[in-house]
């Protein structure tokens, strides 16, 4: 690595008492971008340049004794239990489909300090493992053995295949951005590094035959946050009619036919197969799908994917890291990975009672048919009670959304009235009743849940008789355990898609448990834990990657809740976290994947 010696250290003090370390004269903010790139030949490269303009640290009582976190702005940090907690910048860059890709560092700037010269005083906090929902807060981790160590001698850049969704193959390129020494009490901080990914074996042919093949524009609408060269962001196929499959238990094949029906004048293109002609069991219905997917007839490649029927009728698969239920793999064809080829959801029911509710609020909802659509212009948020958690993951995750999405500006009506930031147990639970039966657009919930419902306050299956929304359907966004739990008799997810003109007309809802600081990303995008989220402030947009609420509040014309849910778990993705398998696995939608969530119209 070259070495160059232009680091400039100015501390200060912030509300918090934390201080910043400069690492850059310049006024360029911290930011990862292509430098360059060669497509021309089949060696081709993009340079990508990682460019820092400070660290921050605060100093954090434990019960373990002091530490100081680092943090950097829009970056995460290492993740192994235990052990001190480093900033690393991550991206995710999609690469030339077909080709072997390599990375290398060819240039850093690189700086060694003695903590104490720069005003660190006790050691590099260790990173904490996020905590279940379900469980109480743990221990302290501390490894003794990390605290008694040298520097590392690792690259700082790592490189990682995370595989092909649609017509995008991506990669996840980490850059550590500091080495650390606890025994000599020392640390490197790494700036400007310049790494060059080389592609061995591309085919721009086959490239070009790959992206328009596969092309999709509710995919494309997906890849805000991802980084593409110019070259590779030119590829958008010729324009066909969205693809839309769907399969389906044979009891529903009358009722289904109006759904076709107003699908297909919607624009969608619609290919329907009922499990008496194509196969019950997991494996042959996914075998149907390959070849739809690989093979279609018509030339073109599907985006979306329909289940029609509960987990008796369209059996969903075991999930890899646990005991629940996933649909997951009907939504893998490309690549040996977990990122979905298509858009998946489920109209989950047992009879035809349970189906019919949710295709009349389907047509109702995408026709804008409501008596009423003003509902639209209001959302209710619930950050539910937990003694530790609620301010330090959930008001943040909440109050995220407030700050930059769902403002008077954006045309959002009855938002304070209509937030509920719980500072104790079953705070609010009639208010929160009666908001949804007033008409509201959107309901995210983050908290506890079970099977049957939201915990604390309680919303429950047996509440949904009671709820007077008619024609008012919301889209539910549950960061919380088990609500999708659909191996269950009715789980809350199903019982609000299945209620007859009251309830939800979609639902996103986990089949198992989900973590803290998983769903926190999920909504807002990756980011560091600070003392700022800790306290119940909201991240600042440009410290957090892309999350749920920024894809979905863009207005995207492709905008689709099966896209919001996939950009959540993309989150979490790039935050690397340990986790990040099972959030494909778990996270579902209720409902049809090709509808999009009505946002309000921005006051002029």
């Amino acid at each position: 690595m070259k070495k160059y010696l232009t680091l400039l250290v100015v501390p200060f003090i912030s509300l918090l008492f934390a201080d910043e370390i400069f690492l850059s004269r310049t006024p360029e903010e911290t930011n990862t971008r292509i430098v360059k790139e060669d497509l021309s030949s089949n060696v081709g490269s993009t340079t990508i340049k990682f460019h820092i303009k400070s660290v921050f640290t605060e100093e954090v009582e434990t019960s373990k004794g002091k530490f100081t976190r680092l943090y950097v702005p829009g970056c995460f940090n290492t993740n192994k239990e235990g052990t001190p907690k480093l900033p690393v910048a991550s991206r995710l860059v999609e690469v030339p489909y077909g080709c072997e890709v390599t990375a290398k560092v060819e240039s850093v700037v690189e700086r060694e300090f003695d903590l104490e010269t720069i005003g660190i005083h006790s050691p590099i906090s260790p990173y904490q493992p996020s905590v279940c929902k379900q469980d109480e807060i743990s221990d302290y981790k501390l490894n003794p053995i990390a605290y008694i160590t040298k520097y590392s001698k690792t690259s700082p850049l790592r490189v990682r295949e995370v595989g092909v969704m649609h017509n995008y193959r991506l990669i996840l390129l980490q850059m550590q951005l500091a080495n650390y020494s606890p025994v000599e009490n020392k640390i490197k901080f790494y700036n400007d590094a310049v790494v060059k990914l080389t592609y061995k074996k591309l085919d721009m042919q086959k490239v070009s035959a790959f992206k328009n093949k596969y092309a999709s524009p509710s995919f494309d609408a997906l890849t805000t946050r991802m980084m593409t060269s110019k070259t590779m962001s030119k590829f958008r196929g010729k324009r066909a009619p969205l693809k839309y499959l769907i399969v389906s238990d044979p009891m529903f094949k009358n009722s289904l036919q109006r759904f076709i029906d107003h699908k297909e004048q919607k624009g969608y293109k619609i290919v329907t197969a009922y499990t008496d002609k194509i196969g019950k069991t997991t494996d042959k219905i996914k075998a149907y799908l390959q070849k739809q997917y690989d093979k279609p007839s018509d030339g073109i490649t599907p985006s979306f994917l329909l289940l029609v029927g509960d987990n008796e009728q369209i059996p969903a698969w075991k999930g890899t890291q646990g005991a629940y239920v996933t649909d997951l793999n009907y939504s893998l064809f490309k690549g040996d990975d977990f990122i979905p080829d298509v858009l998946c959801g489920r109209f989950s029911a047992k009879t035809i009672a349970d189906l019919e509710p949710q295709i009349d609020k389907t047509i109702v909802y995408e026709n804008a048919q409501s008596l009423d659509n003003e509902y639209l212009n209001k959302i209710l948020l619930v950050a539910g009670w937990d003694a530790h958690f609620t301010k330090k993951r959930g008001i943040p995750h909440l109050r995220y959304a407030l700050k930059y999405y769902l403002t008077a500006k954006s045309g959002y009506k009855d938002v304070q009235e209509n937030t509920f930031l719980s500072t104790d147990s079953q705070q609010n639970v009639d208010a929160i009743k009666n908001a949804f039966n007033r008409g509201i657009g959107i309901f995210n919930y983050t908290a506890h849940g079970v099977e049957d419902g939201f915990v604390d306050p309680e919303m429950k299956n047996w509440d949904i008789k009671n709820l007077t929304n008619y024609s008012m359907y919301p889209v539910i966004v549950a960061n919380c355990c088990l609500t999708g739990a659909f191996d269950v008799d009715t789980c809350f997810s199903e019982a609000m898609v299945r209620a007859k003109d009251k309830g939800a007309v979609a639902f996103i809802g986990a089949t198992s448990f989900t973590f803290w600081d998983e769903d926190l990303w999920w909504g807002v995008g990756y980011t560091s834990i600070t003392s700022n989220i800790e306290k119940g402030l909201p991240p600042l947009r440009p410290d957090t990657g892309t999350g749920a609420y920024d894809y979905s509040f863009q207005k995207l014309k492709e905008f689709t809740n099966s896209g919001m849910m996939l950009t959540g778990n993309m989150a979490v993705q790039e935050a690397n976290s340990p986790l990040t398998k099972y959030y494909f696995e778990v996270y579902h939608l209720f409902g049809d994947p090709g509808i999009s969530t009505f946002w309000a119209k921005a006051n002029k």
